[in-house]
């Protein structure tokens, strides 16, 4: 019986683990004062300039402050992100995919901050791209609220932007760019393809793969 929640975590996908982790290890380090959220957020400035490149990685593991409302956001977080490691597969290369997927999805938010909209803390805006991509690639699932509200995958992302919207404050400028992150991957991985059979946004390994095959 003692092993049971060892045996829980380790069902969990590596990818959603390890980030799911650090985002847990993150608030507990802050709640204790070790580290400060300032020190944490993504900055052009003190990332580019002052070669401050954990932040790269921190702005996507802190979400919010320890607490019962933080593993409430987990719950769903966690809930969309194995899911989608577990559609790409449980193998090394499924693995691998799925750091992509984050790795590409991570680098437009950053464009978006640096660039359209500025924004500190990008963990949450990842998981609404990761949530928007579910929601496409799942299209037929049935989704409720509460066994009241009955709607189909798709519109997920903007009832939980509506939601968020009203508990949080988030704005709709934030829900779009949050939206068209996670569009632009689909596309370009799920449609472009189709239309034109070319993989953009294959990782490099798939492309030296098919380039092997093909020679």
């Amino acid at each position: 019986m003692e092993n049971i929640p060892l045996e829980l975590i380790r069902k969990v996908p590596p990818v959603t683990r390890c980030w799911i982790g650090g985002i847990v290890l993150m608030s507990i380090l802050e709640y204790c004062g070790i580290v400060r959220q300032i020190d944490l957020v993504y900055s052009f400035e003190k990332v580019f300039h002052q070669h401050e490149y954990w932040r790269l990685l921190t702005c996507f593991l802190y979400v919010r402050r320890f607490s019962l409302d933080l593993f409430f956001s987990l719950y769903f977080t966690m809930t969309t992100s194995i899911s989608l490691e577990e559609s790409l597969g449980t193998t090394i290369d499924g693995t691998w995919d799925y750091l992509w997927l984050i790795f590409v999805n991570g680098l437009i938010l950053i464009l978006f901050a640096t660039f359209i909209r500025p924004t500190y803390f990008l963990g949450s805006k990842l998981d609404d791209a990761l949530l928007y991509i579910w929601s496409r690639r799942n299209h037929g699932a049935r989704m409720e609220i509460l066994g009241l509200v009955n709607f189909r995958a798709p519109y997920l992302p903007f009832v939980y932007a509506v939601i968020n919207g009203l508990l949080n404050g988030s704005t709709v400028v934030d829900m779009i760019l949050d939206v068209v992150t996670g569009h632009i991957f689909f596309f370009f991985q799920d449609v472009f393809p189709t239309l034109h059979g070319i993989h953009p946004l294959n990782p490099p390994w798939r492309h030296k793969a098919a380039a092997a095959a093909i020679a």
